[in-house]
């Protein structure tokens, strides 16, 4: 028997990095992030990303939205224009004297538990 492995693909677009995976139709495998735009280019950034995906047979644009996505705007834009919350991300905390201890002393860690829901989020 002979197993084909298939890894997602990543893509650097003129807006965003995608990742994709027409192969696999979930969002965790089709998305595009590390997205830092001003609010007048969200309309282009939108085409662009749709374009791609569709390009690629992907049935559906994704938006990886994280603490570092600029605009800070894009949340509410996005669901204003009919886009969904399809998923929310869960991070996982490493708790080892060893880690905190290598961290720098400038940096603080909070633990965040049912806060104000991600999708909510301006």
């Amino acid at each position: 028997m002979i197993l084909e492995q298939k890894l997602a693909f990543g893509e650097q677009l003129d807006k965003a990095v995608v990742a994709y995976y027409a192969d696999v139709p979930l969002l965790s495998f089709n998305h595009a992030a590390n997205i830092n735009v001003s609010e007048r280019d969200i309309d282009s950034l939108i085409r662009e990303v749709s374009e791609f995906f569709e390009s690629k047979g992907v049935p559906f644009a994704c938006f990886m939205i994280s603490p570092s996505t600029r605009p800070k705007s894009l949340i509410s834009i996005l669901l204003k224009q009919g886009f969904n919350v399809g998923m929310e991300l869960s991070l996982m905390e490493f708790e080892e004297t060893e880690f905190e201890e290598r961290m720098n002393p400038q940096i603080s860690v909070r633990v965040v538990m049912n806060e104000v829901p991600f999708s909510s989020q301006n």
